[in-house]
């Protein structure tokens, strides 16, 4: 929901000042007058504290022109200046362009001509902070993932209009994208997107929305909006009644504990867990991260080692190992210490998803594997109990399991030689291992590891090999420069070139050739 943009008029005659305002209707170019002067240094002053969008201002005014004016306030506030003077001086209109004025309008004012540069201002203005916006969005996107400070936001804090000093954060998320294929149905998706981000703004109005994900949004919400915690949750079960009813789909809610713009990292990571609690109280859901802070500390310790442990029996196809693996977790560690169900989900859904992703290394169609419609998520909702997720968490990745083994019973030896053939032909071209990878049809990681179990070395360890070797035979010829030698190896880059032959050779080119010439001399 785009706000109105803000006019400040500036004229020494009321009456002008009045006429300007009642000239055009100013609500349909999405405009609204916030201010009014009657000389430069009350728009000044009132510029400080308002930050119009749009200034309409005469030029002969006592004490400072209108020139002088907009350079002093375009210092503090870069904004749209439309100026009307009843002086048709040349020197005027050039300065007037030169200071970057939308346009110069002369008096007794035209009202089309009027109306024309206030079209022309309301879409400069808009071009611009839609650009601002942009770097706002992308600001307030790293400094909630961490990746930049809290105060990069500080200087953008006027465009946002935002009170950012205690607030809580909602992360909104549509659960529709886990029902559709996002490369099919991402119109649908963004079109509810849209009307949920409407109806946000219909509740909360001063806000500040930030698009996370395809199906994921942050509203940080003042606190002086909502006063307490109770009243957030009251307004936010009305945003869902409203989706619900507008487009058909649930949302689920997570909110951060109050925070302020220091721990903005913070409210968004509790946000982001709070949100996680979907996954064990059901779609459409509203958690509040002080309601759950201090589950499950300990189980998310052991998260990462216990992937690891999972894709290297995978990887290794040892189905007993991945059984017991599974057991030792699930029946002897969550069900005995009574781990919360949440977390086990998460968990699970975790595995699940890098087990899946396991597939791509060997260019195996998860589709074929696990079924077209296969959805984790969707299936996991339905899971009660810590035995019926066991179960289901072992029959997916025992499936994974055979995929891999069958893909690896069936590579034909010739495939890898295939690649090495592929290598031997082409190594004096710029030549890499995704190509190599394309010609054979297999995923970079594998054809990578097959290089390296049949050779004993890596591709790049390979490639460098045939390249030096290549290299030691031209230069015997005494009339090849180390550059022309490098270019026919498939170097572009000759230093670089020189450098790889010394760390292989323990000679720079040139030493290596002056040494084939005393040695054939003293043959």
């Amino acid at each position: 929901m785009s706000k109105l943009l803000k006019v400040m008029i500036v004229d020494d005659e009321r009456l002008i000042r009045e006429s300007l305002k009642i000239t055009i209707d100013w609500a349909s170019y999405g405009c609204e007058i916030t201010a009014e002067a009657s000389n430069a240094f009350e728009a000044i002053s009132k510029a400080q504290k308002l930050k119009p969008d749009i200034i309409v201002t005469d030029i002969r005014m006592p004490g400072m022109d209108g020139l002088d004016m907009i350079e002093e306030i375009m210092a503090f506030n870069p904004c749209n200046f439309i100026v009307v003077t009843g002086y048709d001086d040349f020197s005027y209109a050039k300065r007037a362009v030169k200071i970057r004025a939308i346009d110069f309008i002369l008096k007794p004012i035209d009202t089309e001509e009027f109306k024309e540069a206030v079209e022309k201002a309301v879409l400069e203005r808009h071009k611009v902070l839609e650009q601002e916006i942009l770097k706002l969005n992308k600001l307030f996107l790293d400094a909630l993932r961490g990746r930049k400070p809290y105060n990069c936001l500080l200087v953008y804090k006027n465009i946002c209009q935002v009170n950012l000093d205690r607030f809580y954060i909602a992360l909104i998320q549509n659960d529709n994208l886990e029902e559709f294929d996002i490369t099919v149905h991402a119109p649908i998706l963004y079109k509810q997107n849209q009307i949920i981000a409407d109806k946000i703004f219909q509740i909360f109005e001063d806000i500040y929305l930030i698009e996370c994900h395809e199906d994921r949004l942050a509203a940080i919400i003042p606190k002086e909006m909502v006063d307490d915690v109770d009243k957030l949750c009251l307004k936010l079960k009305m945003l869902q009644d409203m989706v619900k009813k507008c487009v058909n789909t649930t949302i689920s809610i997570g909110v951060s504990m109050e925070n302020s713009l220091e721990t903005i990292s913070t409210a968004y990571e509790q946000a982001k867990v709070a949100l996680q609690n979907r996954f064990y109280s059901g779609k459409g859901c509203i958690t509040l991260f002080e309601e759950i802070k201090d589950e499950g500390n300990r189980d998310i310790e052991f998260k990462d080692s216990i992937k690891n442990e999972i894709l290297f029996t995978l990887e290794a196809c040892d189905k007993k190992r991945l059984v017991d693996t599974l057991e030792n977790l699930y029946i002897k560690e969550f069900k005995l210490n009574r781990s919360n169900i949440y977390l086990i989900k998460q968990i699970s859904l975790e595995i699940i998803g890098t087990s899946i992703e396991l597939l791509k290394d060997y260019n195996i169609n998860k589709e074929i594997v696990l079924g077209s419609e296969f959805s984790p998520y969707r299936l996991m909702r339905n899971l009660n109990t810590i035995d019926e997720i066991y179960e289901f968490v072992k029959g997916t990745l025992l499936k994974i399991l055979s995929a891999i083994r069958e893909f690896i019973s069936n590579t034909d030896e010739s495939d890898i030689k295939k690649a090495l053939d592929y290598i031997n032909q082409n190594y004096t071209e710029n030549i890499n291992l995704c190509e190599v990878a394309q010609y054979v049809h297999y995923s970079e990681s594998y054809l990578s590891r097959k290089i390296k179990e049949t050779i004993g070395m890596s591709f790049v360890q390979y490639l460098t090999k045939l390249r030096i070797e290549k290299a030691i035979e031209l230069l015997q010829n005494p009339n090849t420069t180390v550059s022309e030698v490098a270019q026919r190896v498939g170097y572009t880059d000759y230093r670089y070139f020189s450098s790889v032959f010394q760390k292989y050779t323990g000679y720079s080119p040139k030493e290596f050739s002056k040494k084939v010439r005393i040695d054939n001399y003293i043959k």
